[in-house]
C-alpha cells in the first residue's frame, strides 16, 4: 500500500486542532450598559397577555348604547342579559360599570339612576359608586376598520 497521500493532511489537521483548542480567550470583564443585550424571546409575553386579559375583562363592564331601548331608560333584551350576568361579578371585580354616553345628559343621568336602582334591588350595596357615565376606553369597530386600527394600536393605554 502506498501511504504517501495520507500524510499530507497531518499539518492541516494540526493547525485546525490548535485553532480549536485555543478558542476565544478574554481576560477582562464586559462593562455593557443595562438593556444592551436583549431579553430572551417571550420574557414579556406573560405581562402583555395579562394586560390584554385585564382590558377584555374591563370591556365586559361597559353598557354600550345598543344595550338600551333607543331613547329610553329601559335595557333591551341584550342589556338585561348582560347586567344580570355582571351582577354576579360586580362584587369581586375592581371595574366600574360604565354607561356609554348617548349625547343627551338628561337621558344618561336617568339611565344611570335606573341602573343603580336595578343593582340595589339585585343586592349590590355600593351600586351608587359602581355605576359611572363616561366614554369607555375600548370602542366597538366593524370588520373593515379592524385591520387599519390594529396597525395603529399600542400595547399600553
Amino acid at each position: 500500500m502506498d501511504y504517501r497521500f495520507s500524510f499530507r493532511w497531518i499539518p492541516a489537521l494540526a493547525v485546525a486542532s490548535a485553532a480549536m483548542l485555543a478558542g476565544c480567550q478574554h481576560s477582562g470583564s464586559y462593562d455593557l450598559p443595562a438593556g444592551y443585550i436583549p431579553e430572551p424571546v417571550g420574557t414579556r409575553q406573560g405581562v402583555l397577555l395579562g394586560m390584554q386579559a385585564t382590558k377584555a375583562e374591563r370591556g365586559d363592564f361597559v353598557l354600550y348604547n345598543y344595550a338600551w331601548v333607543p331613547g329610553e331608560t329601559a335595557l333591551g333584551e341584550f342589556g338585561q342579559r348582560q347586567v344580570n350576568d355582571l351582577m354576579v361579578r360586580i362584587p369581586r371585580e375592581p371595574f366600574p360599570l360604565v354607561i356609554e354616553p348617548s349625547g343627551d345628559p338628561k337621558l344618561d343621568g336617568a339611565r344611570r339612576e335606573a341602573l343603580v336602582e336595578h343593582l340595589l334591588i339585585g343586592g349590590i350595596q355600593d351600586a351608587e359608586q359602581v355605576v359611572v357615565v363616561r366614554q369607555p376606553t375600548a370602542s366597538y369597530m366593524y370588520g373593515g376598520e379592524a385591520r387599519s386600527t390594529a396597525a395603529k394600536t399600542q400595547y399600553l393605554d
